[in-house]
């Protein structure tokens, strides 16, 4: 098991305040990424966004994956404007789950609050991930409103995980936005 400091050491240096975490494969990193991100800053009023890239998503097939050094040094670039940290400290992991990254955040960063991120088309996919209970458990999941076909998924699990929802801090909250068609799968499928 790799230890708390290594973790803390693949992490951005930040201060205290409330951190949104957007997580995933970035494979690769576009402007829909950003859009979320600041979609959220403002809403939620982030003291800081960090953009933690995997280097896979179980959930996704590796045969189209780009290197992890390749996706994020894209992040960055796509990024260098905007006040978005990139990290990759699951490269530690044999196995990655969000939910251990949490954990080891939580751990790792005892005086900032976290905010899981993501865009209302990857919620379809929240009950297949590794402890998906124990994970809105954990924390707050911020589902920022994407292409209106998803969306209905949204007020479904909201009505399923209710209980969860109770609790101020964790659960998930919906976020409405302009809609940003952007993504991953598309640009893949174009170049």
């Amino acid at each position: 098991m790799p230890t708390l400091q290594h973790f803390k050491s693949l992490c951005p240096k930040q201060k205290a305040g409330t951190i949104g975490l957007l997580m995933g494969s970035f494979n690769p990193a576009h402007h829909g990424h950003l859009h979320i991100s600041n979609v959220a800053r403002k809403q939620l009023h982030l003291n800081h966004i960090w953009w933690l890239i995997t280097p896979h998503n179980p959930l996704k097939d590796k045969h189209d994956l780009q290197p992890l050094a390749s996706r994020i040094s894209a992040a960055q670039k796509i990024t260098q404007k905007h006040d978005i940290q990139i990290a990759a400290p699951e490269q530690i992991f044999a196995h990655h789950y969000s939910v251990r990254t949490i954990l080891y955040l939580q751990r790792a960063f005892p005086n900032n609050r976290f905010i899981l991120l993501m865009g209302s088309d990857n919620l379809y996919q929240l009950p297949q991930w590794y402890q998906a209970k124990k994970l809105l458990k954990l924390i707050q999941i911020a589902v920022i409103r994407r292409p209106l076909q998803h969306y209905p998924a949204l007020l479904r699990f909201r009505k399923q995980l209710k209980h969860s929802a109770r609790n101020s801090h964790h659960g998930l909250i919906a976020i409405n936005s302009n809609i940003n068609h952007i993504s991953a799968t598309s640009i893949r499928q174009h170049t």
